[in-house]
């Protein structure tokens, strides 16, 4: 069960990482190379709000769709593999 979880997560995550490349591109083409360059490498929660703000009227909406779907099935991956025991982070259980 671990090695599904931990598969899933991974898939989950790549899917997750193109979906921000995809609209970090679009924001490097609005917004200029500083503000992509900020929201990919230091906070991609700029590159997330952005495509809400600004994708969801130029019909790009399934990206930014697709995007939030795989960051709340992580969420329920790792909150899942917590209440079953599965450490996904590789920690061992220490905090």
């Amino acid at each position: 069960m671990e090695l599904i979880l931990g598969l899933l997560s991974i898939a989950v995550g790549l899917g997750s990482l193109v979906c921000c490349i995809i609209v970090t591109i679009g924001l490097w083409q609005d917004k200029g190379p500083l503000w992509a360059i900020l929201g990919f490498c230091c906070c991609q929660l700029i590159v997330f709000i952005y495509g809400w703000a600004y994708w969801v009227s130029d019909k790009k909406m399934p990206v930014m769709i697709i995007w939030t779907l795989m960051i709340l099935i992580s969420i329920a991956i790792q909150v899942g593999a917590m209440m079953m025991g599965i450490d996904l982070a590789g920690t061992g259980g220490g905090y």
